[in-house]
């Protein structure tokens, strides 16, 4: 009888160890790349710690004016046709001595979604966090206009402010020109209850979201003014905001610089400097634009030099 030799597979435990540990590092990297995500899931915008700081133009024959205020969420519940609101407080105070019922009521639902009424009218959507890329939001935000506004996410990305990191979307409506910008635990970069307003585009009588804060930290500065606080009575006064213009601010990928150096065609130097103080470009150019591309997400400062003067901006990079 014929004795057949019998195979049997061999067991390389060094190879099994080499997939296990490549295994081991691809999950590793898809949870670091998921880690931001999982922390904006988690963020509230209604957060009553937060502060929200405004500031408005007001469109003047001689030049534009600024005016400052402060919002907060007000402790109390108020019951509205079975809905739970909070009451908004406001302060045009920079010490915040005194403090006003604004005439609005606000509320969150556990998906993300946020609803806003004035006194006297019915509720409208204002946020929704839990949409999509491509995602059509219904916002009626009687605090602007009496018709619901159709906002279509056509971006989404993520931004690290000084609490971490923040989703952003931006949104706009095909019927209006300009686009909106959220980031969740924030709310609009025109205020909490500006939601959709930079849809219509630029006007008189705009608000812009200057800074939000949790106590004594700062979580978003506005990159395009100068401070938390500004008031201004006539042209002139404070500090001169027009002097550089950057746009798109927020950036995701080039930035444009605009001044009067420019039309020289002369070089100058540009620096840019992160939020941990490093910086990250310098060097002499002539060009009106800068790659913002391959930067990290968060604040970032930007100074240029010329032969006659020195100019500064803040930029948000998504």
């Amino acid at each position: 009888m014929d004795v057949r030799k019998q195979t049997f597979p061999r067991l390389n435990c060094f190879s099994n160890y080499k997939l296990w540990n490549m295994n081991v590092k691809y999950l590793l990297i898809i949870f670091f790349f998921l880690l931001p995500f999982s922390f904006q899931a988690q963020q509230t915008l209604l957060d009553p710690e937060r502060l929200w700081t405004m500031v408005e133009t007001h469109c003047q024959p001689q030049g534009n004016v600024y005016s400052s205020h402060y919002l907060k969420v007000a402790g109390a519940d108020t019951t509205i046709e079975g809905n739970v609101y909070k009451k908004l407080d406001y302060s045009a105070d920079e010490a915040q001595t005194l403090w006003y019922e604004y005439g609005g009521f606000i509320r969150e639902t556990p998906e993300g979604k946020v609803y806003y009424r004035r006194s006297g009218l019915d509720e409208g959507l204002i946020y929704d966090f839990s949409a999509q890329l491509g995602d059509t939001v219904v916002v009626l935000n009687q605090e602007l206009i009496s018709e619901s506004l159709n906002m279509v996410v056509i971006l989404e990305d993520s931004m690290l402010l000084e609490d971490g990191w923040h989703r952003i979307m931006i949104l706009e409506d095909d019927n209006f020109p300009g686009e909106e910008t959220w980031i969740e635990g924030i709310g609009s970069v025109s205020g909490l209850v500006r939601s959709c307003q930079n849809a219509f585009g630029s006007s008189c009588g705009d608000y812009n979201l200057l800074c939000t804060s949790d106590g004594d930290i700062s979580v978003y500065i506005n990159p395009n003014f100068p401070s938390c606080w500004y008031v201004t009575t006539r042209i002139g006064d404070g500090v001169e905001i027009n002097t550089l213009k950057l746009y798109p601010n927020p950036v995701r990928d080039v930035l444009t610089i605009e001044g009067e150096f420019l039309k020289t065609g002369q070089n100058y130097r540009i620096q840019l400097i992160d939020f941990t103080g490093r910086t990250v470009i310098d060097r002499e150019t002539s060009s009106s634009q800068l790659d913002m591309s391959k930067q990290v997400s968060g604040m970032y400062f930007l100074h240029l030099q010329t032969s006659s003067a020195n100019y500064s901006g803040k930029i948000l990079k998504y």
